[in-house]
C-alpha cells in the first residue's frame, strides 16, 4: 500500500439523511480511526465503532467509508470529526538472513509516514513561535502546582509564567460582561448596552442632568400646572406653587464633586388637598426605556431645613387610540434631606412592557419624578411624603442600567445642548423673512437638531416686531399659519401695524422671536 494523501484528519456535515461518509484518510486497520460527534451546539461525544458507526476501506491508498449505524444519523447543524491515531508501536521482526519482503517493508514505512502526518496535524493545531522568531526556542511551562490558581501569562523575555491571581478573578471578564459576550448578534448586543434608541442616551439615561443647559431662562415666579425651566426638566403642580430657579455653585465648592456650575432649586408652598402636590420630573424618551430591567437612580439633593422628599418611577404609554393605563409607584423611595448636600442612591425594578399596548402618538416614555409636596391621594405613590413647604435643591442626576451605582457621567455640554434640542429650541434673531404681502411676513427655520416630532409654535411675548433692513420702522406680529415638521418649520406671520412693504427684511425681538417645543 502507498500513502497518496496527507490528510489525517476531516470533518463531515451532517444533514439528517446521509448516513454514508466516504473520507480520503488512509487507515491500517479500524482501530486507527478516532470519531467525534459535535452537535449543533458544540457538544461533543466520543463515538464508538459497532455502536455508533461501521468503517470499510482499511488498508485501502484512496481512503474509506464511515456509515452511522442505525438511530445514529447525524442531524443537520451536526459534524462528524474523524481523526487518523495509529498506535505508537512498531510490530515488524526481521529475522538475520531471511528473506526481506517488499511488502512488509512497504507496510512500516506507510505507518511512519502516517504517524509522521498525524504529528503535523497536532503540531499545526498548536501555539508555536513564528519560524522568523530570532529566539532559538522557548522555555517549558510552569508545573502544574505553580500555575494551580494563576493566570498564564509571558514575561519580559516571552517565556510562560505563572501570573499573580485568585480564584476569585480566575474569570478575566465582569458578570456584566459575560452578559455580552454570549449576545447572538449585534441587535442582542445594543439591547444589553441599552443601544436601541441612539438619540439621546449614553450611560446615563437623562438629558441635562448637570442642569448646564437653560434654554428657557433662569427662573420662574411661584405658580401652577406644568413649566419648563432647566431644559428637558419638568416642574408641575396643583393647588401648591412651585418657584424654579438655576442657582450657581461656589467655584472650588467641595459639596458636590466634579465641579458643577449649577444645580436646580424650587421653592414650594402647599396649599392643603388630597389631589394637590408639587414635583419636579424628566421624562425619558421611549416606553421601552430600561423595560424589564433594574435601574439605579443616583442624585444630590439638599434643603432649606431637614425635609421628606420622595422619588418615583412612572410608565406612561403614549396618548391616541387605546394605549395601556400608566403604571405608577415604581421604586417608590423617600428620602430625609438635610441642609448641606448629599448624594442618594435608589434602586428600581423597572416592570417588562410585554403585552402592553402604545398610544397611535409617539409620546410614550419612562418618567422619573422628584415628589416635594403630595395629598393623601398620592400616599402610595410617595410612601405617604405628606404636605409641606419648603426649598429643595437637586444636582447631578443619573439614571442607569443595573443594580450597582457607578460615579456620574459627564459628558460635553455641546453634546448635553443637542440632546435638548431635539425637544426644544427657541427661534434666535435676526432671522432673514420674506414679505409675502403687504400685511404678511415669512421666514423657514431648519432645526439645529431634528426634532422628535413635528413641533408645537409659540410666538414671543408682547411687544414682537418686525422691522424693516436698514430701517428703524417697527410693525407688530400676531400668528397666521405654520407648515411644521420634525426637521423644517416654515412660519407666516401677520404684521399689524406699520407702513407698506414689499421688500425682505429681517425680524428683531428682544432675544427670541418664538419658540418650538416637542416635549413629551
Amino acid at each position: 500500500m502507498t500513502v497518496l494523501t496527507d490528510v489525517s484528519r476531516e470533518i463531515k456535515a451532517g444533514n439528517g439523511v446521509t448516513t454514508a461518509f466516504p473520507f480520503t484518510i488512509v487507515f491500517a486497520v479500524n482501530s486507527d480511526i478516532v470519531v467525534t460527534h459535535v452537535d449543533a451546539v458544540g457538544a461533543q461525544t466520543a463515538w464508538v465503532e459497532g455502536s455508533h458507526y461501521t468503517l470499510t476501506g482499511a488498508g485501502s491508498p484512496s481512503g474509506g467509508t464511515l456509515t452511522t449505524t442505525a438511530g445514529n444519523t447525524v442531524a443537520s447543524g451536526a459534524t462528524l470529526v474523524i481523526v487518523r491515531a495509529s498506535a505508537l508501536t512498531q510490530l515488524i521482526d526481521f529475522i538475520p538472513n531471511s528473506a526481506l519482503p517488499a511488502n512488509t517493508l512497504e507496510a512500516g514505512l506507510d505507518k511512519l509516514t502516517r504517524l509522521i502526518q498525524e504529528r503535523n496535524t497536532i503540531d499545526s493545531r498548536s501555539l508555536r513561535l513564528s519560524s522568523t522568531d530570532p529566539a532559538s526556542g522557548i522555555n517549558t511551562l510552569p508545573t502544574k502546582t505553580t500555575l494551580a490558581s494563576k493566570f498564564l501569562a509571558f514575561d519580559g523575555n516571552g517565556d510562560p509564567i505563572a501570573a499573580a491571581g485568585t480564584s476569585a478573578n480566575l474569570t478575566p471578564v465582569s458578570v456584566f460582561i459575560n452578559t455580552l459576550l454570549d449576545d447572538v448578534d449585534a441587535a442582542a448586543a445594543r439591547a444589553t448596552l441599552l443601544m436601541t434608541n441612539l438619540d439621546y442616551r449614553g450611560r446615563n439615561g437623562l438629558a441635562n442632568s448637570n442642569f448646564d443647559i437653560w434654554q428657557r431662562g433662569t427662573s420662574f415666579s411661584a405658580g401652577t400646572g406644568a413649566r419648563y425651566l432647566a431644559d428637558r426638566w419638568r416642574n408641575s403642580s396643583t393647588g401648591t406653587t412651585h418657584a424654579p430657579s438655576r442657582q450657581s455653585f461656589t467655584l472650588g465648592q467641595s459639596a458636590v464633586p466634579y465641579e458643577p456650575q449649577y444645580h436646580h432649586r424650587v421653592d414650594v408652598v402647599t396649599a392643603a388637598g388630597a389631589s394637590n402636590f408639587a414635583i419636579l420630573s424628566q421624562r425619558i424618551e421611549g416606553v421601552r426605556s430600561f423595560a424589564g430591567r433594574t435601574v439605579t437612580l443616583s442624585f444630590w439633593a439638599k434643603a432649606g431645613s431637614a425635609l421628606p422628599m420622595s422619588v418615583e418611577f412612572v410608565q406612561n404609554f403614549g396618548t391616541g387610540g387605546s394605549p395601556s393605563a400608566d403604571v405608577t409607584a415604581i421604586g417608590v423611595t423617600k428620602v430625609t434631606l438635610s441642609t448641606s448636600f448629599q448624594q442618594f442612591t435608589v434602586t428600581a425594578a423597572i416592570p417588562s412592557i410585554a403585552g402592553k399596548v402604545l398610544g397611535t402618538s409617539p409620546t410614550d416614555h419612562l418618567e422619573v419624578i422628584f415628589w416635594f409636596d403630595a395629598g393623601s391621594n398620592f400616599n402610595a405613590r410617595t410612601s405617604t411624603l405628606g404636605q409641606q413647604s419648603g426649598t429643595f435643591d437637586i444636582a447631578q442626576v443619573q439614571v442607569e442600567d443595573g443594580s450597582v451605582f457607578t460615579n456620574y457621567e459627564r459628558v460635553f455640554k455641546t453634546q448635553d445642548l443637542m440632546r435638548c434640542q431635539r425637544y426644544y429650541q427657541p427661534i434666535p434673531v435676526p432671522i432673514m423673512g420674506a414679505a409675502l404681502t403687504a400685511a404678511l411676513f415669512r421666514f423657514v427655520y431648519i432645526p439645529v437638531v431634528p426634532f422628535r416630532a413635528s413641533p408645537a409654535w409659540t410666538l414671543g411675548g408682547a411687544g414682537q416686531n418686525i422691522q424693516i433692513h436698514g430701517s428703524t420702522s417697527s410693525y407688530g406680529l400676531t400668528d397666521n399659519s405654520q407648515e411644521l415638521t420634525a426637521s423644517s418649520v416654515g412660519i407666516t406671520l401677520n404684521k399689524t401695524s406699520g407702513a407698506v412693504i414689499a421688500a425682505d427684511y429681517l425680524a428683531y425681538t428682544g432675544e427670541v422671536l418664538g419658540t418650538l417645543s416637542a416635549e413629551l
